[in-house]
């Protein structure tokens, strides 16, 4: 599993970068092989007038086709990706339970 980290208006130091990718692992490694990768994209959405204004927004491509998409903003980088995960775990894993059963069907 590929993971893109972009970030918008702030930048990423390396141990912030390391924990966000095992977070992700952790999250989606249940269903890691029907993910080729993860874009997680973080932006400042309201600069510095504070609140929640952090955006996370996760973008799955998966095996063999299709793209799940999640985002969620809260005022703590760290709570913004939790979230986000979550609803893209629970995305990829519906996806995953509709195609088991389109191949369950006899033709």
């Amino acid at each position: 599993m590929l993971i893109n980290l972009r970030t918008q208006d702030f930048d990423m130091v390396g141990t912030i970068q390391r924990h966000l990718e095992r977070r992700v692992r952790a999250a989606l490694g249940s269903s890691a092989t029907h993910v080729d990768s993860v874009t997680l994209g973080f932006s400042d959405v309201n600069g510095p007038r504070g609140g929640d204004d952090l955006r996370c927004a996760i973008t799955v491509d998966l095996i063999p086709r299709g793209t799940v998409r999640a985002e969620a903003t809260s005022s703590d980088l760290i709570s913004a990706l939790g979230r986000a995960l979550a609803r893209a775990r629970r995305s990829v894993n519906r996806d995953e339970q509709h195609g088991r059963r389109r191949r369950a069907r006899p033709e």
